[in-house]
């Protein structure tokens, strides 16, 4: 069977569907009914290989401070993605961050009122330049904390700028003569910085439905390894 076919194959089953139940009267609304609930369901996801409820029970249980305890509930109230781990010792920075995301090598400091004394300021100042020179990122939240969402949506973009500026560091580090030994492609609902809104990047704007807004301008059709044998 070749790609073609396989195609005619797929259009042959999407017309048994339109012969489903979909009031399921046969089985009383049962399905509907679960089927519809999924669409309000959330998901719920550990790590360090702990399931979720162990995850929480660990971040709440290091939490330091009323604050940190009220930049929790904001996370998961807000829907945010959850630190992996609280009280996170970095020697190499003498600090020990209050949140920390392993993959992004992130840390969070939840910032109460001790911190706004100039001595503080200071050897706060220091922290951020040690971990930025170790190739951390840092975030800070203040106490107050109708700042927090703000916070939250700008360092959003930063991963993302910082994302894009790094590979096209890369890219003048490995070019040669005009060319580049790699090409990526990113899709992300967010604008890309002003920096890589010209060439040599190309920006385009997709949107499901018409191919012309697909990103190779047409619907593609898988084509499966062995599924010749696995029909004959």
């Amino acid at each position: 069977m070749d790609v073609f076919q396989f195609r005619e194959h797929l259009v042959g089953e999407y017309e048994q569907f339109t012969r489903i139940d979909r009031k399921d009267k046969g089985a009383g609304g049962l399905l509907l009914d679960i089927l519809c609930r999924l669409t309000a369901a959330r998901a719920h996801q550990g790590t360090q290989g702990r399931a979720p409820q162990e995850h929480d029970a660990e971040l709440a249980r290091t939490a330091g401070s009323t604050l940190e305890q009220a930049w929790l509930n904001h996370v998961n109230v807000h829907g945010y993605r959850k630190p992996d781990r609280g009280q996170y010792t970095i020697a190499s920075a003498k600090t020990c961050a209050d949140f920390f995301y392993d993959d992004l090598n992130l840390a969070v400091y939840i910032d109460g009122p001790h911190h706004e004394t100039d001595a503080q300021r200071e050897k706060d100042l220091a922290i951020d330049r040690a971990l930025d020179e170790l190739g951390f990122l840092v975030v800070r939240f203040p106490k107050e904390q109708t700042r927090w969402s703000d916070i939250f949506k700008n360092n959003t973009e930063r991963l993302y700028r910082e994302f894009f500026l790094a590979a096209a560091e890369a890219a003048d580090q490995l070019g040669r003569d005009g060319c580049v030994p790699f090409q990526f492609i990113v899709t992300t609902t967010s604008a890309p910085p002003a920096e890589v809104e010209k060439a040599p990047y190309v920006i385009l704007e997709l949107a499901p439905g018409a191919d012309e807004s697909l990103l190779f301008k047409r619907q593609l059709a898988p084509e499966l390894s062995g599924f010749d044998d696995a029909a004959s």
